[in-house]
């Protein structure tokens, strides 16, 4: 992690946009698109062709295109939220008996390790979880006592279910 990632992390509470990170997170939104796409030409197909009024209105092919459709839509909006939520960081202000020097050992009572330690950041790994591959969590150092902390996966897992918050929640315990 460079000075220029760190400053902008600092500035503006969160990662800086990278190409990299575009299509190793967001292509999973592909999928929610080709639902969509899907039940976007089963409405069209059932109206040009006429499945949708045959009996009447309220047929099972167009409760089927509307159904993909909504669930596409949620996927996407789904997917797209926890991906930019995973990408902020959360202030926490350190207790005063705490420095950041001090949260290594602190750390080393959890079942989390310590894979970089320099003098603006820490970055812990977390243990593979049922929804997760691992989380990689970067605490900077902050003015004031206080820390910028994120929690975002390891490897090609898009985002986790709400284990940033559940990783989150537990550093902030354990610097209480």
């Amino acid at each position: 992690m460079t000075t220029t990632e760190i400053d902008y992390i600092k500035t503006h509470f969160k990662w800086a946009f990278s190409w990299w990170n575009f299509f190793s997170r967001y292509f999973i939104v592909t999928g929610p698109i080709a639902i969509t796409s899907i039940s976007f030409s089963m409405f069209y197909g059932g109206f040009k062709f006429g499945h949708i009024y045959k009996d009447n209105f309220m047929n099972s092919f167009f409760f089927t295109a509307l159904g993909g459709l909504l669930l596409g839509v949620f996927f996407i909006y789904y997917t797209i939220r926890r991906i930019n939520i995973e990408n902020k960081f959360l202030l926490i202000e350190l207790p005063k008996h705490i420095s950041f020097d001090d949260i290594p050992e602190k750390i080393l009572s959890t079942k989390w390790f310590v894979t970089t330690k320099k003098d603006e950041f820490i970055q812990v790994s977390t243990n593979i979880t049922f929804f997760s591959w691992g989380e990689l969590i970067t605490i900077i150092n902050n003015a004031d006592n206080c820390i910028l902390v994120n929690s975002r996966p390891i490897g090609r897992q898009p985002f986790t279910f709400n284990r940033d918050r559940v990783n989150f929640e537990k550093l902030k315990a354990l610097l209480q």
